[in-house]
């Protein structure tokens, strides 16, 4: 009987263990930072500023900001790893690891934002790299 209680408890701590690190893995991830972006597709050089905030229940508010001559052009977005549609049919979800936006007619995965193994930002689509943007030393 003792056996048992202990085997319980084991099984117990384990889940202890376990279920928060299952909960981390489902939070999108953290790309903030500041970036060189070079020009690329008719886009001049630019620096991308990325923040983002936790909102809860893994989901993550992320700003971009590309400054390019003396402007600032910024987009923000709300993503979950369940998706959030917006009413123009754009949806905006994220991995663990990447930041996903999908246009309302896109097929496939859509364009995949992530930092690489270099600690870069990049931005994928259609499986191929769209833009490199290296990060700038603090």
């Amino acid at each position: 009987m003792c056996g048992v209680n202990l085997r319980n408890g084991v099984v117990i701590a384990a889940l202890a263990v376990v279920m928060p690190f299952a909960s981390a893995i489902a939070a999108c991830p953290d790309l903030s930072g500041t970036f060189q972006c070079p020009a690329a597709d008719g886009m001049p050089a630019s620096t991308l500023v990325v923040t983002n905030k936790e909102s809860g229940g893994g989901a993550m508010q992320y700003a971009f900001t590309y400054k390019i001559g003396g402007k600032d052009m910024s987009l923000r977005a709300d993503a979950s790893d369940a998706g959030i549609k917006k009413p123009d049919g754009q949806v905006t979800s994220c991995t663990a690891s990447s930041y996903i936006h999908k246009g309302p007619n896109e097929r496939g995965e859509g364009t995949r934002s992530f930092i690489n193994v270099a600690g870069n930002f990049e931005v994928v689509s259609g499986g191929k790299t769209q833009r490199i943007c290296v990060r700038k030393a603090k």
